[in-house]
C-alpha cells in the first residue's frame, strides 16, 4: 500500500526509518496549481468586497435619510413649542381676534427687538412672531430675513433660578386698562426669578424670552456647512442679544412669509416657515440630494 506523495515525502524527512517514496513525492505546488489557487482566492475576495459595499452604502443611504428626518422633526417641534410660548400665560392672549367676519386669531404685532422690553411700560399683549431683515438691526449680527418670536414662560414652573426678564400683572403694581378692562402687564429685569415683593400671593407670573433664528454659515467656521442659528436676548443686564449659535446643521435654504386672510389685516394669520435639509453623513453633507420641508405657525388661543 502506498502513501500519498506528499505525506510520504514529509514522513521520508522525519522519520528514523527507511521509506521509499516515489520520485516525484517532494515536489511542490505547481504554477498552474497556485495560479488557479490565487484566481479563486480573488474571486472569493471581490464577491466578499462588492456584497460588504453595497451593505455599507444602503446602510449609508438608511443613516443619511434617518439623520435627515431626525433633524426635520427637531425643528418642527422647535418651532411648534416656542411658538405655542409666543403668549400670555393666563387668559389675557397675545393673539388678537381679528374682525368678526374673518373668524381668524392673528398674531400680535411685536416691538423693535432691539428696544428694551423694559422701558416699555404697561401693555396688553406680550409675545408674538414676526419676520424681521437682520440687515436693518443694530443689536443683532446677521444679515437675511430672521424668525423673530417672543415668548413666555409661566413662572416657576420653567422660569429657572437665575437672573432674567419677569413679566407681572395685575395683584402686582401694573393696572387694568380703564378703557377694555383687560389687564396690563409689564417687563422688569430682576436678579432672580421669584415673585415679586409686591405681589400677591397666587398672582400669574412669567419670564420673557426673545429669540432670532436664521439660517447661515458661522463666521468662524471653516465646514461650509449652513446651519439653522439661533440668538436670544440675554438674561444679564443691560439689555443685549446673545452671538448666533448653531441649532441644526445642513439647512441649506429657508423662506419665511405671513400668511393674511385680508389685504387690510393688520397682524398676520399665521406664518409659513419653508426649509430645506442637505443629506449629511458622517460630516459630509450632499448638496444636490436636499429635501423640502414646511411648516405653519398658527396662533392658538386659549378660553
Amino acid at each position: 500500500m502506498s502513501l500519498p506523495p506528499r505525506l510520504c515525502a514529509s514522513m521520508a524527512r522525519s522519520s528514523i526509518c527507511r521509506i521509499e517514496c516515489p520520485a516525484d513525492a517532494a515536489r511542490g505546488f505547481s504554477l498552474i496549481e497556485c495560479l488557479i489557487a490565487t484566481a479563486l482566492a480573488m474571486s472569493l475576495i471581490a464577491s466578499v468586497s462588492n456584497g460588504l459595499a453595497e451593505l455599507l452604502a444602503a446602510t449609508g443611504e438608511m443613516v443619511a435619510k434617518s439623520d435627515l428626518m431626525l433633524r426635520a422633526r427637531n425643528i418642527n417641534r422647535f418651532l411648534v413649542d416656542t411658538s405655542k410660548r409666543a403668549r400670555l400665560p393666563d387668559n389675557s392672549l397675545s393673539v388678537e381676534d381679528a374682525p368678526q367676519d374673518a373668524g381668524v386669531a392673528i398674531w400680535t404685532a411685536l416691538s423693535d427687538p432691539c428696544i428694551d422690553p423694559g422701558t416699555l411700560g404697561e401693555r396688553r399683549h406680550w409675545g408674538g412672531i414676526n419676520i424681521v431683515n437682520l440687515q436693518t438691526l443694530e443689536c443683532i449680527a446677521g444679515s437675511g430675513p430672521g424668525l423673530y418670536i417672543e415668548s413666555v414662560l409661566p413662572c416657576p414652573e420653567f422660569c429657572g433660578t437665575g437672573s432674567g426678564w419677569v413679566l407681572t400683572g395685575p395683584n402686582c403694581d401694573s393696572p387694568f386698562d380703564m378703557a377694555t378692562s383687560q389687564p396690563l402687564w409689564r417687563v422688569r429685569w430682576q436678579v432672580n426669578m421669584g415673585l415679586p415683593s409686591e405681589c400677591a400671593i397666587g398672582t400669574v407670573w412669567g419670564r420673557l424670552d426673545r429669540l432670532v433664528l436664521r439660517v447661515g454659515q458661522s463666521s468662524y467656521s471653516n465646514s461650509g456647512v449652513p446651519s439653522l442659528r439661533l440668538s436670544q436676548m440675554s438674561d444679564d443686564y443691560p439689555y443685549r442679544w446673545q452671538p448666533f449659535e448653531s441649532l441644526v446643521d445642513g439647512v441649506a435654504t429657508w423662506r419665511l412669509q405671513p400668511v393674511r386672510q385680508h389685504p387690510d389685516q393688520s397682524g398676520a394669520s399665521a406664518y409659513s416657515v419653508i426649509f430645506t435639509l442637505d443629506e449629511m453623513l458622517w460630516g459630509w453633507r450632499d448638496a444636490g440630494s436636499g429635501r423640502v420641508f414646511s411648516r405653519l405657525l398658527v396662533p392658538q388661543p386659549t378660553g
